[in-house]
């Protein structure tokens, strides 16, 4: 269990409206700008970790070093002002999403120093790190003191051997409230730290015949690229002893089981903004195969391709990224779930993407090393994870 250990946490206080102060990834609703609206008029004056997480739907929309400066601003009162308190230990998170569907998941903090995007060590990534979506983000760590984590990190383990086997031995009961905007509820409980550790020893003693590693990130991709160029960038000034115990050296994220049964996989479809009349021209399609569905401004019409769901999805997003090098002004933007997609293109261009085969995953990544960027979601847009959590980045005197 090298990798993992027991995280430092900071937690809202008891005084703190739960539900207020919990909200959904910054990386969702990009192109629904209304439900970041009603989110900011529910949480209103309310202490809230939207006060602390840069919302992409802002992107180009509010000023950007401003936004950023709020937020170290924010951080510093919350931790000054016992707005957040620590808890030291592994939690078993237990969500329930908007399906009525369970997720379990372990909150732990993960040794940047076995992770690569780019390369073959203990944590994997699951799909193509773009360097070009990293320096935004690297930005917005490098001025906080806290992170707050929306990273999903995906277990192998069929035999359901660790997640499963801390629920049934779960503590305390820890935190327990509804979530906003549909989004669920969330409970905590303690866990125990000898325990969690020998449940790991067990597990990576009995994994012959898998993939040679068994931790891939699942959601939070470029946010945990990010924490590591930053740690990267940090290391260089510290000496052999403090690279050790520097608390960036550290990410915190949430391990589930790739093989949890609530855990689905929905695909991440395409919108496309301003298109011109000859988008469909070229577009891949070999007339037999599975259907694509693209919705022109509500229309719809369809392609068929050959292949897996990854080689489909890679086809498609090489074409949708040669066409938007040679059209100025088109643009491009994720949207998870259908409805979702739908209603975004009623004044665009929307892909129906297909689907990718969870209980492949590792050994596809073993084989053929990671998908195509934004290849699947696990869940749709209001059942990804929700801030609740957070830790310092920062040794605690420079808090």
């Amino acid at each position: 269990m090298r990798t993992l250990r027991e995280p430092k946490l900071l937690v809202p206080s008891k005084d703190v409206d739960p539900t207020l102060w919990s909200v959904v990834a910054c990386d969702q609703f990009t192109s629904e700008p209304e439900y970041w609206a009603k989110l900011e008029a529910l949480v209103g004056d309310a202490p809230s970790t939207l006060r602390l997480i840069y919302p992409e739907a802002y992107i180009g929309k509010i000023d950007f070093e401003q936004k950023l400066d709020d937020i170290a601003k924010n951080m510093r009162s919350y931790y000054h002002n016992g707005i957040v308190e620590p808890l030291n230990s592994f939690v078993l998170c237990e969500r329930k999403m908007s399906n009525g569907k369970i997720r379990r998941g372990l909150i732990a903090e993960l040794d940047l120093e076995d992770y690569d995007p780019f390369g073959t060590l203990s944590v994997r990534a699951t799909e193509k790190t773009v360097k070009e979506r990293l320096p935004l983000r690297m930005r917005i760590r490098r001025g906080a003191i806290m992170e707050l984590p929306h990273i999903l990190v995906l277990l192998d383990d069929p035999q359901k051997s660790v997640i499963e086997k801390l629920y049934e031995n779960k503590g305390d009961l820890l935190y327990s409230f509804p979530l906003n905007m549909e989004g669920g509820y969330l409970k905590g409980y303690k866990l125990d730290k000898s325990l969690t550790q020998k449940v790991f020893d067990d597990f990576e003693k009995n994994r012959s015949g898998r993939s040679s590693f068994y931790l891939a990130v699942g959601d939070g991709n470029h946010s945990l690229a990010a924490a590591r160029e930053n740690w990267l960038e940090i290391k260089k000034s510290l000496s052999n002893e403090e690279i050790q115990t520097h608390p960036a050296r550290f990410a915190l994220v949430e391990v589930v089981n790739l093989f949890e049964d609530s855990l689905s996989f929905e695909p991440i479809h395409r919108v496309v903004f301003d298109a011109k009349e000859d988008f469909l021209k070229d577009f891949p399609n070999d007339k037999v195969g599975t259907e694509i569905v693209i919705f022109d401004k509500g229309q719809k019409k369809s392609v068929y391709l050959k292949g897996t769901g990854p080689e489909m999805i890679a086809r498609i997003q090489e074409y949708l990224d040669e066409y938007l090098k040679k059209h100025d002004g088109t643009t491009q933007d994720y949207v998870h779930g259908y409805d979702n997609l739908l209603k975004v293109s009623k004044s665009a261009l929307g892909l129906v993407m297909p689907s990718v085969d969870k209980d492949s995953m590792f050994s596809y990544i073993q084989q053929n090393g990671v998908l195509t960027r934004k290849s699947f979601s696990m869940g749709e847009a209001v059942d990804k994870r929700y801030y609740y959590e957070s830790r310092l980045i920062v040794p605690e005197r420079e808090a």
